[in-house]
């Protein structure tokens, strides 16, 4: 294999930490006068009820949809019946501000540093909810990633493979050309291998591979361009 022309990074897990849906509650619920003292078992009570806040990833009505039913669910959780109509519109706005501010992942700076020094190209494709630049930059990564491409902008989620190649395309390189790194099995590996494209699992948990076989495996970032040295040659 040859050296990757470009490196395609997955966001939330991968280059930054998972979204915390139970403290963007908790805090919004507070600006809202409201208490906020059972957000963990409220969004988890709603999560039962509706799904996983996050929503569909490909398209942007109904992810809106669902994010309102969703914050419905979390107030009737938590006792609130006065204006919901209201108050369920102002959670989900609120929540969703809430839900930008989260962190990089302590190595990812300079890892992507790094990268950038010794002539990588470096991209973001992520299933997102339409926002993935404006996650990017409150996360504080103010790198040169030549693109950003966005799940729900596409109309595309992993693990299908569209926005992966689409970031590819938008970079000028061929899929197997280039590197796709997450920390998603389920999604990442299969989407990129699916793509025609190698892949670095981050696998923070420990899973292990299993049945997946990336061609990079790593417990943090910390080491990419290391590995990418290792596997693809300098």
């Amino acid at each position: 294999m040859t050296r990757p022309d470009a490196v395609i990074f997955d966001l939330g897990g991968t280059l930054a930490t998972p979204e915390d849906w139970p403290g963007a509650v908790a805090r919004s619920l507070a600006k809202m006068g409201l208490d906020a003292s059972g957000a963990d078992t409220w969004t988890a009570t709603a999560e039962e009820k509706v799904g996983h806040p996050e929503g569909p990833k490909n398209s942007r009505r109904r992810n809106r949809r669902h994010r309102d039913a969703w914050a419905e669910a979390v107030l009737a959780a938590a006792g609130v019946t006065d204006g919901l109509l209201a108050r369920t519109a102002l959670l989900r706005r609120l929540v969703e501000t809430e839900i930008l501010w989260r962190a990089a992942y302590p190595e990812v700076p300079a890892m992507l540093d790094r990268l950038v020094a010794l002539g990588h190209r470096i991209g973001v494709a992520s299933n997102n909810d339409g926002r993935t630049r404006e996650k990017v930059a409150a996360i504080g990564l103010a790198h040169p990633f030549e693109v950003i491409v966005d799940s729900q902008e596409e109309r595309s989620a992993k693990p299908d493979p569209g926005i992966i190649l689409t970031a590819a395309e938008r970079m000028g390189v061929m899929p197997y050309r280039a590197l796709y790194v997450g920390n998603d099995p389920e999604k990442d590996v299969v989407a990129a291998h699916a793509a025609g494209m190698p892949v670095a699992w981050v696998d923070r948990t420990g899973e292990g591979p299993g049945g997946y076989r990336p061609e990079i495996l790593l417990p943090d970032l910390s080491t990419l361009p290391e590995a990418i040295a290792e596997t693809f040659g300098e």
